[in-house]
């Protein structure tokens, strides 16, 4: 697994937003690429992870899910 870099590329690519998980605090301060930058600072609650549908997370074989929590 390589680590993720915090770029435009990886922002661009990133599904988090679309996530059943991300809540309005989460998109009112545009936070994605979690896998790249660590958990929100949102309270977050699993409500379904798409991590492993996302083409970041394929990119760099990622195997976890809910990088946001």
């Amino acid at each position: 697994m390589s680590q993720v870099p915090k770029n435009l590329k990886t922002f661009v690519k990133c599904l988090c937003i679309k996530c059943p998980s991300s809540n309005r605090c989460m998109k009112i301060r545009v936070q994605k690429v979690y896998c790249a930058t660590g958990k929100s600072n949102c309270v977050v609650q699993k409500k379904g992870c798409i991590c492993p549908k996302c083409q970041v997370a394929k990119d760099y074989q990622l195997k976890d899910v809910y990088y946001c929590m």
